[in-house]
């Protein structure tokens, strides 16, 4: 199947792209891993399939309106 029309076929049926897609599932698991753990941010970015650090906190902050460091802290004074 050619890449593009598999593209096509999942934003039809999904409502977004794979890319992003992809992007809310890991999101989902940082989040998690960042509550739920001590793990610094690199690890969580790495674990989650980020390579790079920088690129995994801009795409948290596009998804979730905070830095990862800030979601940690707003999560963590919540649970406690």
């Amino acid at each position: 199947m050619n890449p593009a029309y598999l593209g096509q076929l999942f934003k039809k049926r999904m409502g977004c792209s794979i890319t992003d897609f992809i992007h809310d599932v890991r999101i989902e698991q940082a989040k998690r891993l960042l509550v739920e753990t001590d793990q610094n941010i690199e690890l969580i970015a790495n674990q989650t399939g980020f390579k790079d650090r920088s690129y995994f906190c801009k795409i948290f902050k596009k998804k979730t309106g905070l830095r990862p460091g800030e979601y940690k802290k707003n999560n963590m004074l919540s649970l406690a």
